[in-house]
């Protein structure tokens, strides 16, 4: 699959090695987001394609409102689900290993 996707060895699939090694590298779901972004950051400059002769507009069917729409709810999604499971787990009390004890009676 790297070859077909990645044709050009020295950039493209060390950038794609080095993100998906720090990927699973760090911990935490924002970090492995975190790490991507860096490396396409990083990789935009030395990744340039060559130029393709324009292509007549040909729609999909999907109006545009509904695509916008589609894609603000998938970036909301992408970035608030696991910010809300990392102040899930920040306020919720921890009972894994805590025994109940029953007060003395006397």
């Amino acid at each position: 699959m790297s070859r077909s996707l990645c044709p050009d060895w020295p950039r493209r699939r060390a950038l794609a090695m080095l993100a998906a090694l720090l990927a699973f590298a760090l911990p935490s779901s924002l970090d492995q987001i975190g790490a991507i972004a860096a490396c396409a950051a990083i990789g935009w400059p030395f990744v340039r394609m060559p130029p393709r002769e324009v292509l007549l507009h040909r729609p999909f069917g999907v109006p545009t409102a509904a695509a916008v729409a589609a894609l603000v709810l998938f970036a909301l999604l992408l970035l608030g689900l696991p910010l809300a499971a990392v102040k899930a787990a920040a306020t919720s009390p921890r009972r894994a290993g805590r025994r109940r004890t029953s007060p003395a009676r006397g």
